[in-house]
Formats: structure tokens, C-alpha cells, sequence
């Protein structure tokens, strides 16, 4: 899917319709499956990218945590990291780093600062 703005024209893997109000594309499961081939491509040393936008309380950040039991992308997404990097590590030496930004206001926030 593509977006024409005024600032440029911005492609788009996928796009997960609202699933009844819990996550913006299904289950869970569902969503990581889709996004699931990003961490192999990111340890393959390709940047890669999660956007996660739309309106207050449409379930973005439920989608990206989800609770417990039913983990959201990011915990998923770091499960996989590591499972990779353990089948790899016997022939490779990997340096992991992540980052997690926010919008807001026009400024990026760090969710990981301290």
C-alpha cells in the first residue's frame, strides 16, 4: 500500500485492518506472523522497521505489548531475535541493539531511556 503527502509518497509492507477494537490486525499471533520475517531480515543487516499508527485508543500499544498471555509484537519480536542469534552464534559473533521511539508533539521520544 502506498500513501501520496504532501512530503513524499511512503510505501507500505502491510496494513491490518481493526479486528474488533483488541489489535489493528487480529490476533496476536496473526500480526507477529506477518511481521515475523523482519527480525531475519534485520539480523541479515537490513534496517527494519514497526510503524504503528492510528488514533488515540485504536489498540497501538496493546498491539505492540499485548498482556500477559497474549504478547503484542515487541516482546514476540524479541523472542525470535534471540532464538536466531543462538542458532547463528556458533558461527557468528552478533551485537544486538534496538531502539523504540514515539512520536509526540512533534518531538521523538525514547521509550527506552531511563
Amino acid at each position: 500500500m502506498t500513501v501520496e503527502a504532501p512530503s513524499g509518497v511512503f510505501g507500505f509492507n502491510s496494513v491490518f485492518a481493526p479486528a474488533g477494537g483488541k489489535t489493528f490486525g487480529g490476533a496476536q499471533e496473526q500480526v507477529f506472523q506477518d511481521c515475523k520475517d523482519l527480525v531475519q531480515s534485520a539480523v541479515d543487516g537490513h534496517n527494519v522497521s514497526i510503524f504503528a499508527y492510528d488514533q488515540t485508543g485504536a489498540g497501538k500499544t496493546h498491539t505492540m505489548y499485548g498482556s500477559q498471555g497474549d504478547e503484542g509484537i515487541a516482546p514476540r519480536t524479541i523472542d525470535e531475535l534471540f532464538k536466531i542469534i543462538k542458532n547463528v552464534s556458533h558461527r557468528y559473533s552478533v551485537t544486538a541493539a534496538g531502539s523504540m521511539m514515539e512520536p509526540h508533539n512533534n518531538n521523538l521520544v525514547d521509550l527506552l531511556a531511563a
